[in-house]
């Protein structure tokens, strides 16, 4: 193992600025859990090329170093579409790790490229998501409503505003609506089973 890592290291040290290159590389490395080369390899490919910034987070919260990925979300929005960094940062509130302390500074980040973007009815749904997070469920569901008067076919909006409905137990019919419509149009996959699961509950 320890010559296939020697390898890799002198590969990367030839690559240069191939960004592509430095990604299959930092996945090599970490296929042999070498997670120190991984992680700098993974950090040389997203400092060349933005995209990769995703592959980053995702390897640190497999690495579990959430923190770490937190940090990297935050620099992401200056690097990445809003609509791209927004909801990267927001799967990482899954993890109880850092959750608290970064509410903040994502709801501040989010709120601007909200009003950067107000057609972006993605960005909406984003700061929906995030207010069920910080538990306030009455400004979550009026903006999930307000994108779906916009957007009626939107399916993320509607999939969590049913299952918001149901966690709240108010407007269960509603719920039962948004869930069949969404079955209906995309079919009967894990997530929106789940959703309409907790409808019935």
């Amino acid at each position: 193992v320890e010559a296939v890592v020697k390898r890799l290291e002198a590969e990367a040290a030839s690559v240069g600025n191939d960004a592509v290159r430095l990604r299959q590389l930092a996945a090599l490395a970490e296929e042999l859990s070498h997670s120190t080369l991984a992680e700098r390899l993974y950090r040389q490919a997203a400092e060349r090329e933005p995209r990769f910034l995703i592959d980053l987070v995702r390897f640190l919260v497999r690495a579990k170093q959430v923190s770490a990925a937190f940090e990297v979300c935050q620099s992401a929005w200056s690097r990445l579409p809003a609509e791209t960094a927004a909801p990267l940062a927001l799967s990482l509130l899954a993890f109880p790790e850092g959750r608290a302390e970064h509410l903040r500074p994502l709801e501040v980040k989010l709120i601007k490229a909200v009003e950067q973007n107000a057609k972006s009815m993605s960005l909406q749904t984003n700061l929906a998501d995030l207010r069920c997070w910080q538990e306030r469920y009455d400004e979550a569901e009026e903006l999930y409503r307000r994108v779906l008067s916009r957007e009626p076919n939107h399916a993320a909006a509607a999939n969590n505003l049913a299952w918001l409905l149901a966690l709240r137990q108010h407007d269960l019919d509603d719920a039962s609506q948004l869930i069949g419509k969404l079955i209906e149009q995309h079919g009967p996959n894990p997530q929106l089973l789940d959703t309409r699961g907790c409808v019935y509950l």
